[in-house]
């Protein structure tokens, strides 16, 4: 399918992102979470799957921020509140594609530094998948 993203400028809220979306062939299209791009914009990334869960996510990027730009950081680095998304993507029985957007990590990284970096995303990608299990089996 073809992911329709929320985005910083013209898909910027759930409004604008459930109008297109109601435009288009669920046979065809699918919802793709930014939850990045939703905080920087002032929502919870949250309500964006609670809202689409159901009917049109299939896909959540997964990256950290300040709230002020889009840093692509490794959860945990930034203000996102992982808990709510978690147990919103567990309460909708999210089962997509989650897909990290944490390139920046890597940015001037030596090369040496490079697999241990990826060992520690992965760690902390496969801690969000045991909360998100564990949510889900309650």
């Amino acid at each position: 399918k073809i992911a329709v993203e929320n985005l910083q400028s013209s898909l910027n809220s759930i409004e604008k992102c459930r109008k297109i979306l109601s435009l288009l062939d669920g046979n065809y299209f699918c919802f793709c979470l930014d939850v990045g791009h939703a905080f920087i914009k002032g929502f919870n990334p949250e309500d964006y799957v609670y809202e689409f869960g159901k009917d049109f996510l299939e896909c959540v990027h997964i990256q950290d921020t300040d709230g002020e730009s889009d840093r692509h950081w490794i959860p945990y680095f930034g203000k996102l509140d992982w808990d709510k998304i978690i147990a919103s993507l567990a309460e909708n029985n999210f089962k997509g594609t989650i897909n990290f957007e944490v390139f920046r990590c890597f940015a001037n990284l030596p090369e040496e530094l490079f697999l241990p970096q990826l060992k520690y995303v992965q760690s902390v990608g496969g801690f969000l998948i045991k909360e998100f299990e564990t949510r889900q089996e309650k």
